[in-house]
């Protein structure tokens, strides 16, 4: 069997059923699965395990990746990470089945690139998918761009792949820097741009892409325990030990309880909804709850937590019932909110000004880099 980067994956399985069906078949044996470099796709031929190499969702995220391997440009191909997000069952709603990572599948006769007909200068607060993608096509189409992010380049795409079985997003956000990098893009790390500064370099257009911020909901004696928002379990990693309450079951707060799932910690996810990942696609939906299970994780649905105290939680269910669950720390994960102060405060000073992404509504990253690539276009 193959070694390296995919030993003993999913993967290496069904390659392996193939390289069997290979020695017995005198007809040629095609691979297909998560095959989306041409590394991977030359070594499994190389290896023996097949004679030709099939690609449907990696072909989507980059119509181009057989030509950019022929050119030996594999830096340039845009990988699928196999989300699942966008391409699968009924895709996108008003598009059909698109794509996470390539906002032009599905709107290809839509999206234009064009040069633009007048260069102008543009500033853009925000450097996650929706301000980078914004700042790579304005570039493309000829306008000065300045890029201003106040952490690090990648906003929420920067902690997506910490989460158990997420690692593929991190090739969302190598190939957004990298792309990037091929631009004339000014980027500025480390400032986190004042609608005063803005103002003062008089730019022609404004892209406000801001991101959002954590929900924390109004429950009486919140403050009675140590109370963590989700994303701060990725960014800071706190220790966390014993009875770990994670309330709201949504994708983030169910992918934290499979992070967090090991040791002596038990962990207990509380959702108001009749169940959670409510919005996942069917596949990953299965196999995380399936994982959840067999980590022991506690699920509640229906239950909603009406109040703290230093040792518990107490949630209630859709009869009124109440139980006490005790608790040695909380995490939130209930949602987030548009985080577009820096645009209410520039709106009535700036003829063009824009929201991308989640400062105009909370979304996931294919609806991010889709509206910061309409923006792009549009600009």
């Amino acid at each position: 069997m193959p070694k390296g980067e995919y030993k003993d994956t999913p993967q290496q399985r069904l390659w392996g059923i193939e390289n069997l069906i290979k020695k017995v078949v005198s007809i040629p044996v095609i691979a297909v699965g998560k095959i989306n470099t041409p590394h991977l796709a030359e070594k499994i031929i190389e290896e023996g395990m097949a004679d030709f190499i099939a690609m449907t969702r990696s072909l989507i995220a980059d119509p181009y990746l057989p030509a950019k391997a022929m050119a030996g440009e594999t830096e340039d191909i845009r990988g699928c990470i196999y989300c699942l997000e966008d391409c699968a069952e009924k895709g996108v709603p008003g598009i059909g089945r698109a794509c996470s990572v390539n906002p032009f599948a599905g709107q290809e006769y839509l999206l234009k690139m064009t040069p633009a007909l007048k260069k102008k200068n543009i500033v853009i607060a925000g450097g996650g998918p929706a301000g980078i993608q914004t700042a790579i096509l304005a570039s493309q189409r000829g306008h000065n761009v300045t890029l201003y992010e106040k952490d690090g380049r990648g906003g929420q795409l920067r902690l997506a792949s910490m989460a158990p079985f997420k690692g593929e997003m991190s090739e969302a956000l190598r190939f957004l820097i990298h792309s990037l990098g091929q631009t004339h893009v000014k980027l500025i790390i480390g400032i986190e741009i004042t609608g005063k500064e803005i103002l003062s370099v008089k730019p022609d257009a404004v892209v406000i892409a801001t991101g959002s911020r954590p929900i924390f909901p109004d429950i009486h004696g919140i403050n009675e325990q140590p109370v963590f928002d989700a994303r701060t379990i990725y960014e800071e990693n706190p220790e966390l030990r014993g009875h770990i309450i994670i309330i709201g079951g949504g994708e983030i707060g169910c992918e934290t309880a499979d992070y967090l799932s090991s040791g002596s910690r038990k962990i207990t996810v509380i959702e108001s909804l009749d169940r959670v990942l409510r919005n996942m696609k069917d596949i990953p939906r299965e196999d995380l709850l399936k994982r959840l299970e067999q980590k022991g994780v506690a699920i509640l649905t229906e239950c909603k937590v009406i109040s703290i105290t230093k040792e518990n939680v107490i949630a209630e269910d859709k009869e009124g019932n109440r139980k006490e669950i005790k608790a040695d720390s909380i995490i939130i994960s209930v949602g987030s909110i548009s985080e577009n102060s820096l645009y209410n405060s520039l709106k009535e000073n700036v003829v063009e000004i824009y929201m991308a992404g989640d400062a105009s509504r909370p979304c996931n990253l294919g609806a991010a880099i889709r509206s910061g690539c309409e923006l792009g276009l549009k600009i």
